[in-house]
Parts: C-alpha cells; sequence; structure tokens
C-alpha cells in the first residue's frame, strides 16, 4: 500500500513539473506573416505583413470581391500597401503609418482611404499562428501564418 502511494505520488510530481508549452502565447513578430483564408469567401480581404526588428511595418492587403461594383472608383478588387510602425500592449497590435507604392518606398494615397493608415487589432496566439480581432467572428478575425 505504502509503496502505491509513493509511486502515485512520485508520478504526480514528475508529470506537474514537465513542461508544457504554451500554445496560446503570442509568437515573436519579426518576419514575414501570411494569411489563408479560413472560410470560403465571395468578398474579403487578405493580408501579408512584414514585421522588422525595431518596430517597422510593411502591409500587404488584397481586396476581393466577385460582384461588379462599377460605381466603385477604385475597382473591385485592388491591392492596398502600407508602410509605417507599430506597437504592442496589453495583447494589442497598433499599426500606423501611410499608404505608399508597391516597393514601399514612396507615399501614395489610397483611391478611397487617403494618405494616413493606422488600425489597431486584439492580438493572440495559436500554435504559432497570429490571430487578430479573434473576438470578430470567422469571417473577420485575421490568421496569419509566420513564413
Amino acid at each position: 500500500m505504502r509503496r502505491t502511494v509513493l509511486v502515485i505520488l512520485l508520478s504526480a510530481i514528475c508529470f506537474a513539473s514537465c513542461k508544457k508549452d504554451d500554445h496560446t502565447a503570442i509568437p515573436s513578430l519579426p518576419g514575414t506573416w501570411q494569411e489563408k483564408e479560413q472560410v470560403l469567401q465571395f468578398a474579403g480581404t487578405t493580408h501579408r505583413i512584414f514585421f522588422a526588428e525595431g518596430g517597422l511595418f510593411h502591409l500587404r492587403r488584397t481586396l476581393f470581391t466577385d460582384a461588379l461594383e462599377p460605381w466603385n472608383p477604385c475597382g473591385e478588387s485592388r491591392y492596398q500597401y502600407m508602410r509605417g510602425t507599430y506597437t504592442i500592449a496589453a495583447n494589442r497590435l497598433s499599426l500606423a503609418g501611410k499608404y505608399c507604392d508597391s516597393a514601399y518606398t514612396a507615399d501614395v494615397p489610397d483611391c478611397a482611404a487617403g494618405a494616413e493608415f493606422s488600425s489597431s487589432h486584439s492580438m493572440k496566439g495559436n500554435f504559432g499562428q497570429l490571430i487578430l480581432d479573434d473576438e470578430k467572428g470567422d469571417y473577420y478575425r485575421i490568421v496569419l501564418n509566420k513564413e
């Protein structure tokens, strides 16, 4: 009986002391992150973000739709390019900068949004993925995988 209790007690201590990976930890940001659509959509956005050391970012956002919108001065589907700085505070990612050309070198105002760009997103991790705006649901969350 004592032997059984001792084996159980030692097993419990061994399992409790094992290191557990936190699959919900926010991963290290520097590098390139690409969104892969999780839900089939007829309209939406995809994102590709490069985070540099020192708080700089480059973002390419693809806006797409299957609908014809002849009244839309920007066209039905297009790319937006942004560059600027990012900050992280209390599990929120904030991006601020300007719209630019596809080489991320010259400021070019967006046809619909103007020259300035800013956005703020809740963020969390999930097995190495970076998930932005998870609380908004399937069609609005941004799930990024590191390339």
